[in-house]
């Protein structure tokens, strides 16, 4: 499997809450979204999904979705992307949740390829990793887990010096063998899951940055991620996270896009989510 570097541009239709047609451009490390409702992020985040989806509907299904509905009820995607060896454009027309057509284009020698031929290249790409509905909290690696004991204390430890360089109080994280997170306050280890507090789910982002930089490391890429980040800092704090995370992401040259319910109003290249209206 070959892993996507990075996603460069993603635009879409109406797809479920998502009524508004988006277009957005993706920073090469980082990039924030603002949602202002847990569905429309999810909604997002299944819809970038099941864009690289490599099973595409029969071509009777086709005919029968071309009888029923018209051309403005179809969702056009698309999505340009490369991964270490290639850059692809990829166009995707759904209807509801069905692929009606998929097509990729090999932007360096302009061959193009559709439907299931488009979704043998797909099953050789690992679509994007998606930590939405609070995936990111498990103390399971979402991830990666590591290749041997040595990868995984180097993420706990990675994590553990980047939320006391913020000024985040925090034990020691530990992975142990199976890759499951905990905390090790020098009395007592407990799953990382019962960490509970303010601060919390920026641990948890700082973690699931380690396990992305540690997979790239060793493995010589990662997926982009994407992350549904419940904010409980501090205004201060939270424009802190942002611009270490930023850092973070562009020395390893891994891609995350993280959708907040507001972004501070300090940063600049804010994507936002249009949805139904409340």
């Amino acid at each position: 499997m070959e892993d996507i570097t990075q996603i460069h541009s993603f635009s879409h239709g109406e797809f479920r809450r998502l009524y508004v047609p988006n277009s957005f451009e993706f920073e090469p490390g980082l990039s924030l979204i603002e949602c202002k409702t847990q569905q429309g992020t999810v909604d997002f985040g299944v819809l970038l999904k099941i864009c690289f989806n490599p099973e595409n509907i029969e071509n009777e299904n086709r005919e029968i979705i071309s009888s029923r509905i018209e051309e403005r009820n179809m969702n056009h995607c698309k999505i340009e992307f490369s991964t270490k060896s290639k850059d692809y454009l990829l166009k995707r027309i759904f209807w509801k949740d069905q692929t009606y057509e998929l097509s990729i284009t090999d932007q360096r020698t302009g061959s193009v390829v559709f439907d299931d031929e488009a979704g043998e290249i797909l099953k050789r790409i690992s679509s994007p990793i998606l930590l939405i509905s609070d995936s990111y909290l498990s103390e399971r690696p979402m991830i990666y887990g590591g290749f041997a004991l040595f990868s995984k204390g180097r993420m706990g430890a990675m994590a553990t010096t980047w939320a006391r360089t913020l000024g985040i109080t925090t034990p020691s994280l530990e992975v142990d063998g199976n890759g499951i997170w905990y905390i090790n306050d020098g009395w007592e280890t407990k799953p990382i899951s019962n960490e509970i507090n303010n601060q919390s789910n920026a641990i948890h982002l700082l973690k699931s940055i380690a396990q992305a930089v540690v997979r790239k490391q060793e493995k010589g890429s990662c997926p982009l991620v994407y992350l549904d980040f419940k904010n409980q800092m501090s205004s201060f704090g939270l424009i802190s996270l942002i611009d270490f995370v930023k850092g973070i992401c562009q020395e390893h040259a891994i891609q995350f896009l993280i959708s907040m319910r507001e972004v501070p109003v300090t940063e600049k290249n804010i994507l936002t989510i249009s949805e139904y209206a409340l």
